[in-house]
């Protein structure tokens, strides 16, 4: 067997040596395809396999849509509005809890000196960590008090952003970011390596229809 084999590569290597062209053609795609599919085992690797770190009991999490027959494909699922979110919140008894979050992280302007700078945020409802069992690593997080209509707008920074953009300041607790016009507290600065519920969800769903 072992001779057989040798036998085929000396073959191919001759073929291969007589069109150098298409030898180069052939380990070029080689290399994109392995290309391609080392990228894609990286993500899909992880967003379901390996969740990035900062959630405990990741494997626990689900999402839950609205579901309307009458539609076809992804028109099919919407998400959940507040009011459903509240009531489902109030009455389920099969959840530990539920949380409410504003889509995936959007561009928020951020003025800063007078200049505008953008970051991602989000919308969270203010039991939306209790929920998620995280702490903050300086200061405290978004509480059910701050999610009232009269409460204060308050903003908890991720880690990242205080050590790049806030240069590490140890009196960020209580310093005024101006979000879109609007002027928030920083109460928090989250723990290294958490990035929110988004990426930890999407691997099961639950629908109502």
């Amino acid at each position: 067997m072992v001779g057989d084999v040798w036998s085929d590569v000396r073959y191919a290597a001759r073929v291969l040596a007589k069109a150098p062209g298409f030898a180069m053609v052939a380990v070029l795609t080689l290399a994109i395809g392995i290309g391609v599919n080392a990228t894609v085992f990286s993500y899909v690797s992880a967003l379901l396999l390996r969740p990035a770190t900062g959630v405990p009991a990741t494997g626990r999490l689900i999402e839950v849509w609205e579901q309307n027959k009458k539609a076809a494909g992804v028109e099919r699922f919407m998400p959940l509005t507040y009011p459903d979110y509240l009531y489902y919140r109030d009455h389920a008894k099969t959840l530990a809890g539920m949380i409410a979050f504003d889509g995936d992280p959007e561009g928020v302007i951020w003025n800063r000196g007078g200049n505008g700078e953008v970051v991602q945020g989000q919308i969270v409802s203010g039991n939306y960590f209790d929920v998620l069992g995280v702490q903050a690593a300086m200061g405290r997080t978004i509480s059910p008090e701050d999610d009232q209509a009269t409460a204060e707008p308050v903003v908890t920074v991720s880690n990242s952003l205080w050590r790049g953009r806030l240069g590490s300041d140890p009196k960020v607790i209580g310093m005024r970011l101006l979000l879109n016009g609007v002027e928030y507290r920083v109460i928090g600065v989250m723990p290294a390596g958490f990035l929110g519920a988004d990426n930890y969800s999407r691997a099961s769903k639950v629908y109502r229809e």
